[in-house]
């Protein structure tokens, strides 16, 4: 099934619970209970992500293809399945699959999908054990530091705002003046083709273009912030 990737709104993790698997013997396993056919990169994986114990991310299922790796309906619709490699009921989950999952999130809720993802492990959406007991309690934790990090990243943006303010402020001060100072110019018999004129018109567009630039890095800086707040 094929869906736009904006109704997208949930990361979902799992564990493989076999610390021997594999990219092949997932899709073996896949191919004959879940998904008999390839899909668009190959495979018949439900995860869009694997994360093997080196910390490798495959890509096993695109975005917009629906993956039956959740066990409700009406999340899958709505949902990525990562799954790291291992049963983390027994084991614990290396230090690189834990950093890789942490990178992806952050690239998925950043920059990939909308603006209002949230995270879960398995046993969030069924009666499971899945993703393991060991990994489940740093799911949480990614999901904390995540969450910490936007709030940081929020007040740096609203800093640099009130910065950029100052100076489209500073800016339109100095167009009026120099607005003004043409005017006199203009008064005492000055025409718009004299050179002064033109050295003033010209400042004016200078930092008309400055203050437009301002305005657009300043709502870059407010879509930015509120991309954080929702995710």
């Amino acid at each position: 099934m094929i869906r736009d990737t904006k109704t997208i709104n949930s990361i979902v993790v799992h564990h493989s619970a076999s610390a021997n698997s594999t990219i092949q013997s997932i899709d073996r396993n896949h191919r004959y209970r879940l998904h008999p056919y390839p899909n668009g990169y190959g495979y018949h994986i439900a995860y869009h992500f694997v994360i093997d114990k080196e910390g490798i991310i495959t890509k096993a299922r695109p975005l917009k293809e629906v993956g039956y790796h959740a066990g409700n309906w009406g999340v899958n619709k709505t949902s990525l399945g990562v799954c790291l490699i291992g049963n983390f009921q027994y084991e614990k989950p290396e230090k690189k699959q834990l950093q890789a999952l942490k990178n992806l999130i952050v690239e998925l809720i950043s920059g990939l999908l909308n603006d209002n993802i949230e995270m879960f492990g398995h046993k969030d959406i069924k009666p499971t054990s899945c993703p393991g007991l060991n990994l489940y309690p740093e799911v949480v934790k990614i999901k904390e530091v995540i969450e910490n990090e936007n709030h940081e990243e929020i007040e740096f943006l609203s800093s640099m705002w009130t910065e950029i303010e100052e100076n489209k402020i500073n800016a339109e001060q100095t167009m009026i003046r120099i607005g003004q100072r043409a005017d006199l110019l203009r008064s005492l018999g000055f025409q718009n083709d004299d050179p002064k004129i033109q050295f003033l018109k010209k400042l004016w567009l200078d930092l008309d273009e400055e203050r437009n630039d301002i305005q657009q890095t300043q709502k870059e800086l407010h879509d930015r912030a509120e991309l954080l707040r929702k995710s």
